[in-house]
């Protein structure tokens, strides 16, 4: 695999973020499909053969996307970067899940509460908030905005 094919390959990862962000897809299968056909189809308009290459193909593309999605996450470009939190917490919800499977959910977020202030951003698009004024204005006119 020459370095055109591996540059190619890991330019689409980024441009697949970039597009699937910019038009979100109602579904599951039109992403996948995609995802799955780009690296093969790199390889055979690039003139690579090799099931060694197709591996190496997949490796590089998952990796640049991947790459792409956490710098996004963590760059001020991101809608929610102003609220502060745990830097894992902005790349990945999976350490909020492993809490929530231990059962201590709520201690870890009073404490990143005790931490950080009223509003902690606690996943790539979720924020915590415990400012309850604040609740009430952004949910609104909606039976769970209402405080009594």
């Amino acid at each position: 695999m020459g370095p055109p094919l591996l540059l190619t390959t890991a330019l689409i990862g980024p441009i697949n973020h970039w597009f699937f962000r910019k038009y979100e897809p109602l579904g599951a299968t039109f992403p996948f499909l995609i995802i799955v056909a780009q690296p093969p189809a790199v390889l055979v308009f690039g003139g690579g053969s090799l099931v060694s290459d197709l591996l190496y193909t997949y490796v590089v593309f998952l990796c640049s996307l991947g790459l792409s999605i956490v710098v996004y996450r963590l760059s001020p470009l991101h809608p929610l970067a102003q609220f502060p939190g745990p830097t894992i917490g902005k790349i990945t919800q999976l350490w909020t899940l492993w809490q929530t499977l231990q059962g201590y959910k709520y201690l870890y977020h009073k404490s990143l509460h005790d931490k950080y202030g009223p509003y902690v951003r606690i996943g790539p698009n979720e924020i915590s908030v415990i400012d309850a004024p604040a609740v009430q204005k952004i949910l609104g006119g909606l039976d769970k905005g209402r405080c009594e």
